[in-house]
Protein backbone atom coordinates (compact mmCIF):
# COMPACT_ATOMS: atom_id res chain seq x y z
CA UNK A 1 0.00 0.00 0.00
CA UNK A 2 1.67 3.28 -0.96
CA UNK A 3 1.04 5.97 1.53
CA UNK A 4 0.88 9.30 -0.80
CA UNK A 5 -1.07 10.86 -2.95
CA UNK A 6 0.66 13.29 -4.38
CA UNK A 7 4.82 12.93 -4.83
CA UNK A 8 6.55 16.70 -5.55
CA UNK A 9 9.53 17.98 -4.56
CA UNK A 10 10.15 18.57 -0.61
CA UNK A 11 13.11 21.49 0.55
CA UNK A 12 14.53 20.00 4.02
CA UNK A 13 15.93 22.84 6.14
CA UNK A 14 17.90 21.41 8.92
CA UNK A 15 21.07 21.84 10.46
CA UNK A 16 21.56 18.87 12.30
CA UNK A 17 23.25 16.47 9.69
CA UNK A 18 21.62 13.34 11.35
CA UNK A 19 18.19 14.50 11.48
CA UNK A 20 18.99 15.92 8.00
CA UNK A 21 19.50 12.75 6.88
CA UNK A 22 16.65 10.82 8.60
CA UNK A 23 14.39 13.14 7.20
CA UNK A 24 15.28 13.00 3.61
CA UNK A 25 15.84 8.51 3.80
CA UNK A 26 11.82 8.88 5.17
CA UNK A 27 10.84 11.40 2.48
CA UNK A 28 12.88 9.55 -0.32
CA UNK A 29 11.04 6.89 0.77
CA UNK A 30 7.66 7.71 0.85
CA UNK A 31 8.27 9.32 -3.19
CA UNK A 32 9.05 12.63 -2.82
CA UNK A 33 12.45 14.71 -4.57
CA UNK A 34 14.52 16.00 -1.74
CA UNK A 35 16.52 19.15 -1.81
CA UNK A 36 18.19 20.36 1.34
CA UNK A 37 19.86 23.56 3.63
CA UNK A 38 21.00 23.70 6.37
CA UNK A 39 20.96 27.38 7.04
CA UNK A 40 18.16 29.89 6.91
CA UNK A 41 19.85 31.87 4.43
CA UNK A 42 20.74 28.70 2.77
CA UNK A 43 16.96 28.19 2.21
CA UNK A 44 16.36 31.01 0.63
CA UNK A 45 18.87 30.50 -2.00
CA UNK A 46 17.24 27.15 -2.50
CA UNK A 47 13.81 27.97 -2.23
CA UNK A 48 13.94 30.38 -5.84
CA UNK A 49 16.94 27.60 -7.83
CA UNK A 50 15.14 24.32 -6.51
CA UNK A 51 11.52 25.41 -6.65
CA UNK A 52 10.25 23.36 -4.43
CA UNK A 53 6.33 22.25 -3.82
CA UNK A 54 6.93 22.55 0.19
CA UNK A 55 9.56 23.38 2.60
CA UNK A 56 10.14 21.38 5.99
CA UNK A 57 12.03 24.38 8.25
CA UNK A 58 13.49 23.63 11.46
CA UNK A 59 13.24 26.12 13.93
CA UNK A 60 16.64 26.43 15.75
CA UNK A 61 18.70 27.24 12.57
CA UNK A 62 22.35 29.05 13.30
CA UNK A 63 22.27 32.67 12.23
CA UNK A 64 18.72 33.16 10.67
CA UNK A 65 15.93 31.57 12.11
CA UNK A 66 13.50 28.97 10.77
CA UNK A 67 11.27 31.52 11.69
CA UNK A 68 12.69 34.23 10.53
CA UNK A 69 13.68 32.66 6.89
CA UNK A 70 10.02 31.70 7.22
CA UNK A 71 9.05 35.01 7.15
CA UNK A 72 11.61 36.41 4.17
CA UNK A 73 9.85 33.92 2.17
CA UNK A 74 6.60 34.84 2.72
CA UNK A 75 7.91 38.68 1.80
CA UNK A 76 9.31 37.75 -1.72
CA UNK A 77 6.73 37.06 -4.70
CA UNK A 78 8.33 34.33 -6.10
CA UNK A 79 7.96 32.38 -2.85
CA UNK A 80 4.97 33.85 -1.14
CA UNK A 81 2.60 30.74 -1.59
CA UNK A 82 5.43 28.22 -0.91
CA UNK A 83 4.14 26.67 1.94
CA UNK A 84 6.44 25.75 5.21
CA UNK A 85 6.01 23.65 8.03
CA UNK A 86 7.66 23.87 11.13
CA UNK A 87 10.02 20.66 12.42
CA UNK A 88 11.07 20.77 15.32
CA UNK A 89 12.12 19.49 18.83
CA UNK A 90 10.67 22.87 20.48
CA UNK A 91 7.71 22.70 22.33
CA UNK A 92 4.84 23.75 20.13
CA UNK A 93 2.55 25.33 22.72
CA UNK A 94 5.53 28.05 22.94
CA UNK A 95 5.92 28.61 18.91
CA UNK A 96 2.62 28.02 17.53
CA UNK A 97 1.64 31.11 17.60
CA UNK A 98 5.21 32.78 16.36
CA UNK A 99 5.71 29.70 13.41
CA UNK A 100 1.85 31.00 12.10
CA UNK A 101 2.62 34.67 12.18
CA UNK A 102 5.51 33.57 10.02
CA UNK A 103 3.36 31.78 7.76
CA UNK A 104 4.06 28.36 8.57
CA UNK A 105 1.00 25.66 7.91
CA UNK A 106 1.89 23.44 9.77
CA UNK A 107 3.92 21.95 13.26
CA UNK A 108 5.65 18.56 12.64
CA UNK A 109 7.47 17.70 16.36
CA UNK A 110 11.02 15.81 15.99
CA UNK A 111 11.45 13.14 15.71
CA UNK A 112 8.36 12.69 13.49
CA UNK A 113 7.18 9.02 12.00
CA UNK A 114 7.08 8.77 7.96
CA UNK A 115 3.32 8.42 8.61
CA UNK A 116 2.95 11.32 9.96
CA UNK A 117 4.91 13.24 8.04
CA UNK A 118 3.76 12.08 4.76
CA UNK A 119 -0.06 12.85 5.85
CA UNK A 120 1.09 16.52 6.97
CA UNK A 121 2.18 17.16 3.47
CA UNK A 122 -0.94 15.66 2.19
CA UNK A 123 -3.05 17.96 3.99
CA UNK A 124 -1.39 20.80 3.38
CA UNK A 125 -1.07 19.28 -0.71
CA UNK A 126 -5.21 19.13 -0.68
CA UNK A 127 -5.49 22.91 1.32
CA UNK A 128 -2.82 25.18 -0.81
CA UNK A 129 -3.55 26.22 -3.66
CA UNK A 130 -0.85 25.12 -5.94
CA UNK A 131 0.02 28.19 -7.96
Amino acid sequence: MQMHILSGKVLIVEDHLDSLEILKLQLQALGYEVAVATSGEEALEKALTEAPDIIIMDLGLPGMSGIEATAKLKENTKTTKLPVLAYTAWREDLYREKTKQAGMVAYLTKPAQSQVINEVIQRVFQTTPQN
